[in-house]
């Protein structure tokens, strides 16, 4: 069996998180757009991130969680499949509905890169892919970075494995 890793794929637009504010609540996070898992069939993703702190250098936490779809077509709570602001009415609501697969501290510092390493999707899946999936990016430190283009960002490597 050889393992193969597709070329990594960003997740969010160049600019979507750019300035995206700390949520006082951990209610309130950034989506992505719908990653459809049907043709590729990956067996896994490897889910990474950067992002870098804005001037003010708040400390605090970073968080990436991951949902998919409870059916072919119904998303969870409030999000849609579109990349933006998604709002969640309860801790309960969120903790059910997402895994946490990355949470980083930071530090007072002010506009340092943060790097989240990969982690395993398919180990938050009961070790099977979603056949639909989307990430949030929960910010609970101090507001992204306002450059453009610099504020954050998280890829997905995918894995298959060639049975020879």
């Amino acid at each position: 069996m050889v393992i193969q890793y597709a070329p990594a794929q960003t997740v969010y637009s160049t600019t979507g998180m750019d300035s995206w504010a700390k949520s006082t609540t951990g209610l309130v996070g950034y989506a992505s757009d719908v990653i459809d898992n049907t043709t590729n069939l990956f067996c896994d993703a490897h889910v990474s991130g950067r992002f870098r702190q804005g001037g003010s250098g708040g400390s605090g936490l970073y968080q990436i969680w991951a949902g998919s779809l409870l059916n072919d077509t119904s998303y969870p709570l409030n999000f849609s499949g579109a990349q933006g602001s998604v709002t969640i009415a309860t801790l309960g609501q969120r903790n059910a509905a997402l895994r946490c697969i990355a949470s980083v501290s930071v530090d007072t510092s002010s506009s340092q890169y943060i790097d989240i390493a990969p982690t395993s999707l398919a180990y938050w899946f009961g070790g099977i892919m979603p056949r639909k999936w989307f990430l949030w990016f929960l910010n609970l430190a101090d507001t992204l970075n306002a450059t453009s283009g610099t504020g954050g960002q998280c890829w997905y490597t995918g894995i298959s494995y060639d049975i020879q």
